[in-house]
């Protein structure tokens, strides 16, 4: 059961690398190799649906002696929501590529800069997924510093997010003047 877990997560990390090539071929404006990197994260997709299937056959046939199923269908299901999300950006990534729009190089960057975070930390739980078959005090050691991985990625997320809103805003044709401006929660909105 702990390896098809560790298969999982293993999908999932290559997935999400996937998408930071992907992210980064866009930027460099390779399209080429970013269809490549698309085509290379779709098949990690498809052999991610087949050691899901796999593993949710043995959890149905072994899981009323498993004291933990609940934990490992958790697992498996969050890990399942971070290759959905990875599949979607580089659907769109790739259409946005393909009809030639023009993106911000700037807000690219960000994004990849992001997607590079939750690479990160999606390669720290595949360790601690690893590590649990050898040692649980280390394990125990690597959950904490995701943790903190995970509170990083959070105020990343913040970070893009608030820069994003605050571009969008001030490319508004009522904001386009200049003449008032928005300040983060906590300060002044000056008029």
């Amino acid at each position: 059961m702990l390896d098809l877990c560790q298969n999982h997560a293993r999908n999932v990390v290559e997935i999400t690398r996937q998408l930071v090539v992907l992210m980064d071929n866009i930027c460099e404006k390779k399209p080429k190799l970013a269809k490549e990197s698309y085509e290379a994260m779709l098949r990690a997709l498809e052999e991610n649906e087949k050691n899901k299937t796999t593993f949710l056959n043995e959890v149905a046939s072994v899981g009323t002696l498993l004291i933990s199923r609940e934990d490992f269908l958790r697992l498996l299901f969050r890990l399942g929501e971070v290759a959905e999300h990875c599949e979607a950006t580089g659907f769109r990534l790739m259409r946005v590529t393909d009809l030639k729009w023009k993106m911000d190089t700037k807000r690219l960057e960000e994004v990849s800069h992001l997607m590079g975070s939750v690479l990160k930390e999606i390669s720290k739980v595949r360790e601690t997924l690893h590590s649990l078959s050898f040692d649980a005090d280390k394990a125990v050691d690597i959950a904490k510093m995701l943790r903190n991985w995970n509170a990083k990625l959070t105020l990343n997320h913040a970070h893009w997010t608030w820069n994003l809103w605050q571009a969008r805003c001030l490319s508004h044709p009522c904001c386009s003047s200049g003449t008032w401006s928005i300040e983060p929660k906590g300060s002044r909105i000056s008029v």
